[in-house]
């Protein structure tokens, strides 16, 4: 505290002998940035302060300095207060120092690897509870001091005939004050917008450009497969292809992105693991997959999909008189119900979520038989976008429909539309599978070839050409399929 020089010997005349000063020291800001400071006294004395200044003439009495932050490009500054309150005196000048220094810093993501029109799904969190979500490169400003958490979500691109499904790698990053942290998120499509069939020696997928128009493209990826029967996928994108040989093998989407011949990721198979004859393979709502023997259904969990080994089935759904005669499709419905297709007993059956729970023997909850020739040697399974089930018959070149209100009861119904072969375009038909627009793709082993019906051809019965002939598909056995991803009007995984 300095003293303030009073001169005149008549005190009362001198204000300086009555009054104090206050020297408010502002730094710390970039300079031509104001302070937002403010000081407040006795007898109502109030002043807001941009820069250091000296205040004189004041009453004596306690002075108290209050500094609100300032934001500066993103960045806020916090003024760290020094001598305050302070107690001025008559003819003394008095100093309160406001330091100011970044508090908060920021975080600048940038989002690239999608196509035009796309928006990104990246979840920023971190300290104090800070939870974030953007579309789109963007840079978060007023940010506590930190590491922060970057959570790639996967992206869905609509397609005309099948989607592609964008996913990319999580980090982190740490934000200090006065500081902007970069990072960056980079999409890309993996193994996805195609579809992919199980041959005798490979896994082959076609994407939907070679889907667009007729002809005989190589398959866009070739991934070779020992007496792969049949493909479906898990809700990651990794495939798992049933293989004659009694195993049930992962590969994972990073695998899937070009041709090859890489070692699976998970391989279930031996003795121990109940897959004498596997030939085709779907996956319930809880992620568990459920395949199909020679005279049973089998179910391994998801603990047991984990990793490579010999497991015993965790339910098995055993033949209950001639119930399970070489069940080769399987199909799960919206409501959980699953439905087999029996190559030799020429029956479509249902198992209820009930039925399911439990290893045993139950009769069908539901079966239709044939009528006429309307189901023989059913081979391949589909649902449509309005729950009706399609069947592909093997031997009689035709593909049938029946409606919800035909399965809800045990009998033989004519189906409600039945598609013939014209000049070839059935031959030896297998594997079913809806795009998004509705259209059903037919796999033909006896042609090894790949056809389309338009959702408006699939409306009544008849002869129908194709709108789309794939050719040159190779050795076809069974030759199960899956779109992946999967529409999303389709119950997939219900």
């Amino acid at each position: 505290m300095r003293k303030l020089s009073c001169a005149g010997a008549v005190l009362v005349a001198c204000a300086a002998c009555s009054t104090g000063g206050l020297q408010v020291t502002v730094s710390g800001l970039p300079s031509g940035i104001n302070a937002a400071v403010t000081v407040t006294g006795p007898g109502s004395f109030n002043q807001a302060l941009t820069a250091t200044q000296t205040l004189t003439g004041l009453a004596p009495g306690t002075y108290t300095v209050t500094a609100d932050a300032v934001t500066i490009g993103g960045f806020s500054y916090g003024g760290t207060i020094t001598g305050s309150p302070a107690q001025l005196q008559a003819k003394a000048l008095t100093t309160i120092a406001v330091s100011y220094a970044a508090v908060t810093g920021s975080l600048q993501v940038t989002v690239a690897g999608l196509p035009a029109g796309a928006s990104g799904n990246v979840t920023v969190t971190g300290p104090a509870g800070f939870s974030q979500t953007l579309a789109a490169t963007q840079t978060l400003s007023g940010l506590s001091p930190g590491t922060y958490n970057i959570a790639v979500n996967a992206v869905r691109v609509s397609g005309g005939i099948v989607d592609q499904v964008y996913s990319g790698s999580d980090s982190s990053a740490s934000v200090a004050a006065g500081i902007t942290a970069p990072v960056s998120v980079s999409y890309l499509v993996f193994g996805t917008g195609k579809l992919w069939v199980a041959l005798s020696g490979s896994l082959v997928a076609y994407d939907r450009s070679l889907l667009a128009t007729s002809g005989s493209p190589p398959a866009s990826i070739s991934i070779a497969v020992t007496q792969g029967e049949a493909v479906a996928f898990d809700r990651g994108g990794n495939a798992w292809v049933a293989s004659l040989s009694g195993n049930l093998l992962k590969f994972a989407s990073s695998q899937l992105v070009a041709s090859g011949s890489p070692t699976p990721m998970v391989t279930i198979g031996g003795p121990g693991a109940s897959l004498p004859n596997p030939d085709s393979i779907t996956f319930d709502s809880a992620g568990n997959a459920w395949l199909a023997n020679a005279s049973t259904i089998v179910e391994f969990t998801v603990a047991q999909l984990a990793s490579s080994g010999t497991p015993t089935a965790n339910i098995t759904v055993s033949d209950n008189g001639g119930s399970l005669r070489r069940p080769i499709a399987l199909a799960f419905e919206s409501n959980g119900n699953l439905w087999a297709a029996n190559l030799i007993g020429n029956t479509l059956v249902m198992f209820t979520p009930a039925q399911l729970a439990v290893t045993g023997s139950p009769a069908p909850a539901v079966t239709l038989s044939a009528s006429g020739g309307s189901i023989t040697r059913p081979i391949g399974l589909a649902f449509d976008s309005s729950n009706n089930l399609w069947a592909s018959n093997f031997t009689t070149n035709t593909i049938v429909k029946f409606t919800p209100a035909q399965r809800s009861t045990s009998g033989s119904p004519t189906p409600a539309v039945t598609i013939l072969a014209a000049s070839g375009s059935l031959n030896l038909p297998t594997c079913l599978a809806f795009d998004n627009g509705g259209n059903l793709w037919v796999v033909n082993r006896g042609a090894s070839t790949i056809v389309q019906f338009s959702a408006s051809q699939l409306a009544s019965s008849g002869s129908p050409m194709p709108v789309v002939t794939i050719g040159g598909l190779g050795t076809v056995d069974v030759g199960l399929c899956a779109f992946n991803p999967a529409p999303v009007t389709v119950p997939i995984y219900q």
